[in-house]
């Protein structure tokens, strides 16, 4: 396991050169982002495409890579300056003495826009939570955020959870487990949750993130706070390049969707009918805290902190006057 020396050690190695910055730079600073290929990285690959990050003084090589915790583990190593990778993780990283700290907010939940759905077969008679108890659900993996939330609406919704038995399926195989009838309901994301609503086979029961909060960041990129503190100045440009390209890229959804299948390998057809994720405009500690407390809460981390300890030098909300 990392602790912050070791993780000091490794990321002196970085290979991170300082340069000139802002628009009219002569020398552009060169930063490796790491992130798996999902349509997350939608506004990473916008901000490439429109030259927006060489607007602002940068050289932006993007290294895929298998999923957020390889990522992370990228930026540990310190084979890349920036990586993509969930609360949950960067929490936990943080907890044990790794210096992750945010550069730009990635991911939003939002109850109105949920990306994360339970259903169960359209014949089911399961109706709320209370109806799951003593009933198998399906998980993309045990114990991570996504089945301890499941877990925890169960409770919420008058169910009880120390009864449920959670299978951990791929998330392309959960709906076969349900057509089966090996498990009673399914947590499912997009382009799955997508491709359930639109086969009509199934139902929505719950939004089980709604147990965590109805809003927060589920995900963000992220940096070594030392590798930061020696170049400050290149990490904001980052944090406001990103900034200007999530926004675009929020409002132009249609305009990223041939570059997230040319990243992804998904067809363009599946990414354009998709339950699309959207980027939080700022990062905020109200918006990363519920996480993190839950996180807590559940024994997902060791133990909770201010989430303020992890924001960096991404952007925040202007002040009002």
């Amino acid at each position: 396991m990392l602790n912050r020396r070791t993780f000091a050690s490794l990321a002196a190695g970085a290979a991170f050169t300082a340069s000139g910055r802002g628009a009219f730079a002569q020398t552009l600073t060169k930063i490796s982002v790491a992130t798996p290929p999902t349509d997350g990285a939608k506004a990473l690959l916008w901000g490439v495409h429109a030259g927006i990050f060489k607007k602002h003084g940068l050289d932006v090589d993007i290294v895929p890579i298998g999923s957020g915790a390889a990522a992370l583990a990228a930026l540990a190593g310190g084979s890349v300056q920036v990586a993509f990778g969930n609360i949950l993780s960067i929490a936990s990283g943080y907890v044990r003495g790794v210096p992750f700290v945010i550069v730009a907010p990635g991911d939003i939940y939002t109850t109105d826009r949920p990306y994360m759905l339970l259903f169960v077969k359209k014949d089911s008679d399961i109706r709320t939570g209370k109806d799951l108890t003593n009933k198998t659900i399906a998980a993309p993996a045990l114990r991570d955020l996504t089945s301890v939330a499941t877990l925890a609406w169960i409770d919420q919704n008058g169910g009880d959870s120390k009864t449920v038995r959670t299978l951990e399926f791929p998330a392309g195989a959960a709906m076969a487990a349900l057509d089966a009838s090996r498990v009673d309901a399914a947590t499912l994301s997009s382009p799955f949750l997508d491709a359930a609503l639109d086969s009509g086979k199934y139902r929505v029961i719950g939004k089980p993130y709604d147990a965590i909060a109805k809003r927060f960041v589920i995900a963000s990129w992220v940096a070594d706070s030392q590798v930061v503190s020696r170049d400050p100045q290149a990490f904001a440009a980052f944090g406001q390049a990103f900034h200007e390209a999530s926004m675009y890229s929020n409002s132009h959804l249609v305009e990223t969707v041939d570059l997230v299948a040319q990243f992804t390998k998904i067809d363009p057809q599946v990414i354009a009918h998709s339950s699309r994720i959207l980027d939080a405009e700022y990062a905020t500690r109200a918006d990363i805290q519920p996480v993190i407390d839950f996180s807590a809460k559940n024994g997902l981390i060791d133990h909770g902190f201010d989430a303020e300890a992890i924001i960096g030098p991404a952007i925040r909300p202007p002040r009002s006057s």
